[in-house]
């Protein structure tokens, strides 16, 4: 397979009995995960990141699959973790937060970590989406995103997928009384994308859940300006750990 940039090919690192499957975000493409995975790999953690259908390649791709294609991948490599490690964490960023979370509404993981999950988005055109959705548009990104070169993501947002991001949005929003796990909750204050809103609403939503806002990160917490702090908090979460709020 093609891939959009080297950044978006998928990894697999075996390590431990620890396992952490890493999900990156809308547009965007393992990437983004790699330096937690590398980092969490260094801590004998076995890591995963796979790359979602439509993405890491050209954004009409991105057009042909559903929110439906997203899920049904992050479901069969949940299946993969469970059966093969003894203890598995969730690890999403953006959408892949989303996505993290709708993994432990119907499987019984170990814990969760939700990154800038977009419960509520800040885009101008939010209001819009279910118009916007249904016509074949490319919005440029501009300054709502930032590393898009160096974790291998789109330059554009594809409109019609919109509406199946927010189908995502929707599912967790439906199952999150079911989530028994513990789950760490983290926010870049910067955020230009996703609404301070949402964190408090996981946070308050979600039965055992500790939220850590960074104040000088934005959307892409991996790779902002706060990142060590980010991954090592990470890691204790994982290993039961003390985490600095």
């Amino acid at each position: 397979m093609s891939y959009f940039m080297p950044e978006a090919k998928p990894f697999h690192y075996c390590r431990g009995p620890n396992s952490a499957l890493l999900i990156h975000g809308f547009t965007g493409s393992p990437g983004e995960m790699k330096p937690l995975g590398v980092h969490l790999a260094e801590k004998n953690i076995s890591v995963k990141a796979p790359l979602l259908p439509g993405h890491g390649t050209e954004p009409g791709k991105m057009t042909k699959t559903t929110y439906r294609d997203w899920l049904d991948l992050i479901y069969k490599e949940i299946e993969f973790m469970l059966s093969n490690y003894e203890r598995t964490t969730l690890i999403g960023l953006s959408m892949g937060g989303l996505l993290s979370l709708a993994g432990a509404i119907k499987y019984p993981v170990e814990n969760v970590v939700s990154m800038a999950a977009p419960i509520n988005l800040t885009y101008r055109f939010y209001s819009f989406v279910p118009l916007i959705s249904r016509l074949n548009l490319y919005i440029p990104k501009g300054k709502w995103d930032s590393f898009v070169k160096e974790r291998g993501a789109y330059n554009c947002i594809p409109t019609k997928s919109l509406s199946d991001l927010l189908n995502i949005r929707n599912f967790v929003k439906e199952g999150i009384s079911s989530i028994n796990c513990p789950v760490l909750i983290m926010q870049g204050k910067k955020d230009l994308m996703v609404s301070q809103k949402s964190p408090l609403f996981l946070n308050e939503h979600i039965k055992d859940s500790r939220l850590v806002m960074f104040s000088n990160s934005g959307h892409i917490l991996t790779m902002d300006k706060e990142r060590e702090k980010v991954l090592n908090n990470i890691e204790h979460f994982i290993f039961g750990k003390h985490i600095s709020l």
